[in-house]
């Protein structure tokens, strides 16, 4: 029901990486040119429910082919087209070649192996890198959060992907909050970050939205693992953390592959309206996915973790890739956790737990109380 944003683990501001901006407007002209070509000729193929003679006649066929040939050529990593790319455009080739059989069945099927070919693509190194159709044809691709569409998705593109794809509604519901323009965060929100390093939004979710992140689990409860193995375990034997040193931590991960629909309520957090606000903000337009989300449901004395993280390594030594700055009332983070309650957590419950005003330490973390061990952390 709540969604708790910490900074002992932070994200990184910088929209584009050195070179992309170009990249970026690139990919948003190519958007603006042959994304409503694609959208129009679909709409036009699934009303029909047939390639007609009109479709081939008129010259539509030929402007559709040359829009998708052209969307999958700027999904590739680099200025070479890559094996992704290529694949789009052999993709494209062969819609091309039923609907001038008029084999409307394998034209449709193909256009959605075209679509999915997106959404199996790797993940970039920056959202400028690959922009890629994902569940409809306006989105970018999970595993990292779509903020850039934010900028590159007008109203009108939202409206007819709307029309186009009425299922799809839902997924797309970020892309009207973008074109709302989403509120930052407040004042007094951005002065008890800096202060404490997180952030507790409370009310994120709603109750159906919970409902049905927990169905998924439930469907995929079969799939979660326990680790007991001895190299798993994370935890100083015997510490306060270690649970009663035999039942191990339980996760489950790959919801964002999962089949739809229990797959749809954990791709839409990385772009939830309640959440994009702290998001952007924090890691400003451009963030992405740093690695991919993981479930913790765990029994009564499971092991838990012991404190990770922050800009100092355990060592004492500067840590690079956790970084936290606020400059002139300027978020710099170089990453950032997110940890989403899907069940109720009173105090002392255990759950989310991070270390207040942690994300500015000067002096590593006392190795005792890394381990929920010592005076101090018995009165946390």
């Amino acid at each position: 029901m709540a969604a708790a944003i910490a900074s002992q683990v932070l994200l990184g501001p910088q929209s584009a990486l050195a070179g992309d901006r170009d990249r970026l407007s690139m990919i948003i002209g190519v958007r603006k040119k042959f994304l409503p070509r694609i959208l129009k000729s679909y709409k036009e193929l699934q009303a029909a429910g047939t390639v007609t003679d009109e479709f081939l006649d008129e010259k539509k066929m030929k402007k559709f082919i040359t829009a998708l040939m052209s969307y999958g050529s700027i999904q590739r990593m680099d200025e070479a087209p890559d094996k992704i790319s290529r694949k789009l455009q052999a993709d494209a080739k062969e819609v091309e070649q039923y609907l001038v059989a008029k084999d409307y069945g394998k034209a449709m099927e193909t256009l959605e192996t075209y679509r999915l070919g997106f959404e199996a693509a790797q993940p970039p190194l920056s959202v400028a890198r690959r922009a890629c159709v994902y569940g409809s044809w306006l989105c970018f691709r999970p595993p990292y959060a779509p903020s850039c569409v934010l900028a590159a998705t007008t109203v009108e593109e939202h409206q007819a992907s709307q029309a186009a794809f009425p299922e799809k509604a839902g997924v797309l519901a970020f892309v009207s909050m973008a074109a709302a323009d989403a509120k930052s965060m407040t004042d007094e929100e951005k002065f008890f970050f800096d202060l404490n390093g997180f952030i507790h939004v409370r009310g994120a979710l709603s109750a159906e939205e919970v409902k049905s992140l927990n169905d998924g689990i439930d469907a995929h409860r079969g799939e979660i693992k326990e680790r007991t193995d001895t190299a798993l375990r994370n935890t100083r034997a015997d510490s306060p953390l270690a649970g009663d040193g035999k039942t191990g931590r339980r996760d489950l991960g790959g919801m964002l592959g999962w089949p739809k629909p229990h797959c749809l309520p954990w791709r839409n957090l990385l772009s939830h309206p309640r959440l994009l606000p702290y998001l952007t903000t924090l890691c400003s337009p451009g963030y992405r996915m740093d690695h991919l989300p993981l479930i913790i449901t765990s029994y009564k004395g499971s092991e838990g973790f012991h404190l990770h993280g922050g800009p100092l390594t355990e060592a004492g030594h500067f840590n690079p890739t956790l970084q936290y700055r606020c400059v002139n009332g300027q978020f710099y983070n170089s990453l950032l956790a997110m940890s989403v309650q899907l069940v109720d957590h009173a105090p002392g419950d255990g759950g989310f737990c991070v270390i207040r005003g942690s994300h500015k330490l000067n002096f590593p973390v006392p190795p005792d109380f890394l381990h929920g061990a010592g005076a101090e952390a018995k009165d946390c």
